[in-house]
């Protein structure tokens, strides 16, 4: 499909709560696309209680109001009904995309078979420790195909690794994958209807649920890294922690309908009892386990940070270390919690 003969329409949908601040940004990269399709650009203020409303009808957009936050599902789930158009691009209100990202995305709709498009997310600051990490790891990005292993906890933890060695920031060609990430996703509009849209019943991990039932369905994904999108990435480890702590605990309503087994990493626990292990050899021999022993669990980063010539990198060990550490404490709180309510 030639971009100067496009043969699909295209809508976009934003979905905000309390968004103001960046919302118009995201607006203005909509409309300053390379490949105009006269794109209807529908604005979900969920429950705002900011100007997120009249930033998004200054911007030139359609605005579709909730009375109270009813969560990212019924956010997307509305725009969905507001729109007819054949793809409808979903996208969060701290997103902007670089001019040429739809002119990238449409014509891997020319394959009938393709349900759904991603592109490479990066970060639009690189003043942080945290932005710099999460940019070098993709995120934002879809997993990448990589080889996989099984779904059974062994091959799941093959898979793990196989993700680590080949992330989403490395790849350069487009290539088929298993989920998108929801920050900015192409989805054709009708497919997306036909398996039931968004999941109410799924507060976090909406996007990969919608992913698992286009792929059960016979859809292909596609994630197209030169097609880029810049994000608004947290500016602190805290703040990241703290994302992947509240985000575990809410995808275990994901993990329940998929039948699926909580994601779970052992290598914080690892690196935990090896230090701890060292705490009778004093101070000092503990602060260097502390120090060595993510490098030797996670090597990828001290490759990674000699091929890149950034010895930053080595301190990316200590950061997944402890990201993947907050994400398995949110599912084990989550799983007490849910273990509680099922008694009461």
């Amino acid at each position: 499909m030639r971009a100067s003969e496009p043969r699909v329409t295209v809508s976009f949908v934003v979905c905000s709560y309390n968004g103001a601040h960046t919302i118009g940004r995201t607006l203005q990269s909509i409309r300053g696309q390379s490949l105009s399709l006269g794109s209807h650009i529908v604005v979900v203020d969920d429950g705002s209680d900011d100007l997120t409303s009249e930033v998004a009808r200054a911007g030139g957009a359609e605005v579709v109001s909730h009375e109270m936050n009813l969560g990212r599902s019924c956010a997307r789930n509305s725009g969905l009904g507001a729109v007819s158009e054949d793809i409808v691009v979903f996208i969060d209100d701290d997103i902007t995309l670089e001019e040429d990202w739809l002119e990238r995305i449409v014509p891997e709709f020319e394959e009938g078979r393709v349900w759904g498009v991603g592109g490479r997310v990066i970060a639009s600051e690189m003043d942080t420790l945290a932005q710099r990490y999460l940019d070098a790891v993709g995120y934002g990005s879809p997993a990448t195909p990589g080889r996989r292993f099984g779904a059974g906890p062994v091959g799941r933890f093959l898979t793990y690794l196989s993700t680590n060695v080949n992330p989403a920031a490395d790849v350069r060609q487009a290539v088929a994958v298993a989920a998108l990430g929801g920050a900015c996703v192409a989805y054709r509009r009708n497919r997306l209807l036909a398996v039931g849209g968004f999941d109410r019943s799924v507060a976090t991990g909406e996007d990969t649920d919608a992913a698992v039932r286009l792929t059960d369905g016979g859809g292909t994904l596609m994630y197209v890294p030169s097609a880029v999108a810049r994000h608004h990435h947290a500016r602190r480890v805290v703040g990241l922690l703290k994302e992947c702590y509240v985000r575990s605990r809410g995808e275990l309503a994901l993990y329940r309908k998929q039948g699926r087994m909580p994601a779970v990493f052992p290598l914080p626990g690892v690196v935990l009892l090896l230090c701890v292990r060292k705490v009778d050899k004093g101070v000092k021999t503990s602060a260097l386990a502390a120090l060595g022993w993510p490098l030797a669990i996670y090597p990828w980063w001290v490759l990674r940070a000699i091929k890149t010539k950034r010895p930053e990198m080595l301190a990316y060990a200590h950061i997944q270390a402890t990201m993947e550490g907050a994400s398995t404490l949110g599912t084990l709180a989550g799983m007490y919690q849910s273990r509680t309510w099922r008694r009461s």
